[in-house]
C-alpha cells in the first residue's frame, strides 16, 4: 500500500442472498485484525442485503423484517464497520437476470404507512 501511496483501503462483502460462501463484517473484522488503521470494511452484504431481496420479492416490508434490519444495522456499526455495502437497494445493473431490478417504486415501510 505504501509503494502505491494508498493510505486506506475499504473492503466490502459480496452481495447476494444465495451466493455460495456468503460472509459479512464479522469475517472482515477478523481478517483485518490489527490492521484496522489502514483497512476498513463495510457490512451488510451478507446479512442486510438478503433482507432487501426478501422485501422486494414480497412487495412489502413486514414489521418483523424491518426490526431485524434495524437490529442488523446496529450490530454492524457496533462491530466497527465504516458503513454499509454491498446492498442492492439502489444499484446500476446491466444484468437482465438481476433479481433486483435497478428501477422500481420505493416500497413503503410499516412506519411510513
Amino acid at each position: 500500500m505504501d509503494k502505491k501511496r494508498i493510505s486506506r483501503t475499504i473492503i466490502t462483502p459480496p452481495v447476494g442472498p444465495d451466493r455460495p460462501g456468503n460472509y459479512d463484517f464479522e469475517e472482515l473484522a477478523e481478517a483485518i485484525g490489527e490492521h484496522f488503521k489502514r483497512l476498513s470494511y463495510l457490512g451488510g452484504g451478507g446479512t442486510l442485503n438478503p433482507m432487501l431481496h426478501q422485501a422486494v420479492c414480497a412487495g412489502t416490508v413486514e414489521a418483523g423484517l424491518q426490526r431485524s434490519f434495524e437490529e442488523g444495522v446496529q450490530e454492524i456499526l457496533a462491530g466497527g464497520a465504516l458503513g454499509f455495502g454491498e446492498l442492492s437497494c439502489e444499484h446500476l445493473s446491466f444484468n437482465p437476470f438481476d433479481p433486483i431490478p435497478p428501477h422500481r417504486p420505493i416500497i413503503p415501510t410499516a412506519a411510513a404507512r
